[in-house]
């Protein structure tokens, strides 16, 4: 791991973000972007159309911006920045889009950014830069809840659907597990009500162990009534630092109709969660 990007808006959520990844940067040795991307409002025309963008609008916010991330910097301990290169970046214009097209051109490894703690209600009905990047970027994306403070990883849980897809996650996750020395624990959930997976458990369970060799790999699965609470139950009592998802390119149809439980579990949990999707691999 050699590049982490840390996304930042200066608020409360964020700085637990940017702690974190300092932390890892230490043990790993990576370097640091600590990214902030913020939007101009467009300037409205005479008829009530779209105007014309004011460049010295934009300067100045550029500046404000600018003069925030100094100020971040300058007030983290000595401590926490010693031994770790940090750069720093400001950009005007959609956050998920430039955090993305900056992941793809800079063969960052990985992003870490805050949960943001939306309401329920806006969980249902607007989602949030977090979980968009999650979607989008090419390298896996690191959400860290608020008030979060790096204890050391010692314990990850992969949630897995049995898919064959997942053994190349776990592959890359074993990899980032090595710094850490990190027990990896692969767990699926078997629903009540439908327990005819055993076949595609079994042949899971052999390619993972054709595969991944990684000496403290560990497979659990339980039976529940609801995934994405088995998962939070599952993790409370394995006493896990990390859950680890992978989120599924599903087509128009599929981000309709799925019930996105990387979505829920990013808001309900009080663990770090990472996430890979299908472009990142």
């Amino acid at each position: 791991m050699k590049k982490i990007l840390i996304a930042t808006d200066f608020s409360v959520n964020a700085s637990s973000a940017v702690r974190y990844g300092l932390n890892l940067a230490k043990v790993s040795g990576a370097e640091v972007i600590l990214y902030n991307s913020f939007v101009t409002v467009p300037a409205i025309g005479i008829d009530g159309g779209p105007g014309i963008m004011n460049e010295t609008v934009t300067k100045a916010g550029m500046g404000t911006h600018q003069d925030s991330m100094n100020k971040m910097i300058a007030g983290l301990s000595e401590d926490l920045v010693k031994g770790v290169e940090i750069d720093s970046i400001i950009s005007s214009g959609d956050p998920v889009y430039h955090i993305c097209e900056y992941v793809e051109k800079n063969d960052v490894d990985m992003v870490i950014m805050g949960t943001q703690g939306e309401s329920r209600l806006e969980e249902m009905l607007f989602g949030s830069t977090t979980v968009e990047v999650m979607k989008q970027c090419k390298s896996p994306v690191l959400a860290i809840p608020p008030n979060t403070e790096y204890k050391g990883i010692e314990k990850i849980v992969y949630a897995t659907d049995l898919e064959e897809k997942d053994i190349e996650v776990i592959e890359h996750l074993c990899d980032f597990a090595t710094f850490f020395d990190s027990e990896v624990v692969i767990f699926h959930v078997f629903i009540e009500d439908n327990m005819t997976y055993q076949d595609e458990a079994d042949y899971f369970n052999s390619m993972l162990h054709e595969k991944v060799h990684y000496n403290k790999l560990k497979k659990e699965s339980v039976t529940y009534g609801n995934t994405h609470e088995a998962i939070l139950d599952v993790v409370k009592k394995d006493l896990a630092n990390m859950i680890v998802m992978r989120e599924k390119d599903r087509g128009i149809f599929g981000r309709l109709f799925h019930v996105d439980m990387v979505k829920k579990i990013n808001y309900h949990t009080t663990l770090p969660l990472m996430v890979y999707n299908d472009h990142s691999l």
